[in-house]
């Protein structure tokens, strides 16, 4: 596994170097987790743009049993037609039920 690592990361680098025309690139930003699937001689690469899960971020410090998932429900909000600005009324007071 680490020298299959070591080539990805190797592929993403020189990729990323000749787009932005750069010899080397800093790694001081957040990590990036890239998974890697391979099936015969096709690879397919998935890079987790989202992280952890709301409920583990430690924004919360007192939990409770929920009926729906905190991303579920930040998803559906987002599929909503609310924008900032506009009020929200949670009618089911958060427990994801009527």
């Amino acid at each position: 596994m680490p020298a299959c690592q070591r080539t990805v990361k190797k592929a993403i680098v020189e990729r990323l170097g000749a787009e932005y025309r750069v010899a080397t690139l800093p790694e001081t930003g957040p990590p990036a987790a890239v998974e890697v699937a391979l099936l015969d001689d096709e690879a397919t690469l998935s890079l987790d743009t989202s992280g952890t899960g709301l409920h583990r971020r430690g924004y919360r410090t007192l939990t409770g049993p929920a009926q729906l998932r905190e991303t579920l429900a930040a998803a559906l909000v987002q599929l909503s037609f609310w924008r900032p600005g506009r009020p929200l009324i949670d009618r089911s007071a958060g427990r994801g039920r009527w």
